[in-house]
């Protein structure tokens, strides 16, 4: 993932709507270049062309009050198209616009992945049922159909037997890279 900055404009700041991030990422020709005059020329000065997006999309065709109240329609995320990294004082600089609330780096987590055998295929099949204390919940609910729940995980077997039929489509958000930071794919086949 590029490196980005998150941005909060204030209630009062004029902003155009832009499209979400990962809308971008799946359709490239909606991609922007300036998100506002007084970030586009901080940028600019740190000769950092950027992708102008969205921190969020509205749940619904067009933001709640309850999504307004929250502040979710003025949050946008910029993503640095350089190589270089984030040159110091960028943030910084992007903080003092007056229209701006808030601005941060926007911060991508990383965890060692775990060998093969601290996957679970030691553990038994029913390993994963016991870990998560699924004989117990089932005495108090086995569930509603109408219900949707969504999955975060580093990765999921698509194909298994009790998850085939019931998973919707849903969001690729993790890279393996190894050590040399290489990229390994999307999951391992262990």
């Amino acid at each position: 993932m590029r490196p980005h900055v998150t941005i909060r404009f204030r209630t009062d700041a004029p902003v155009e709507p832009l499209p979400h991030w990962a809308d971008v990422i799946g359709r490239p020709s909606l991609a922007q270049a300036r998100m506002h005059p007084a970030v586009d020329a901080v940028f600019d000065r740190y000769q950092v062309p950027i992708l102008a997006t969205s921190e969020y999309p509205p749940a619904g065709r067009a933001w709640s009050p309850e999504e307004i109240a929250a502040g979710l329609n003025r949050v946008y995320r910029a993503v640095l198209l350089t190589e270089q990294g984030v040159p110091a004082g960028l943030v910084r600089d992007i903080n003092l616009v007056p229209e701006v609330e808030t601005a941060e780096l926007g911060v991508v987590g990383s965890m060692p992945l775990p060998t093969s055998s601290a996957l679970g295929s030691s553990h038994g099949r029913d390993w994963a049922r016991r870990a998560i204390g699924l004989e117990g919940a089932h005495l108090i609910s086995t569930g509603d159909e109408s219900i949707t729940v969504a999955v975060l995980d580093t990765g999921v077997d698509t194909d298994h037997p009790e998850l085939r039929e019931a998973m919707l489509p849903g969001k690729d958000f993790v890279d393996i890279i190894d050590d040399a930071g290489a990229f390994i794919g999307d999951y391992i086949d262990a």
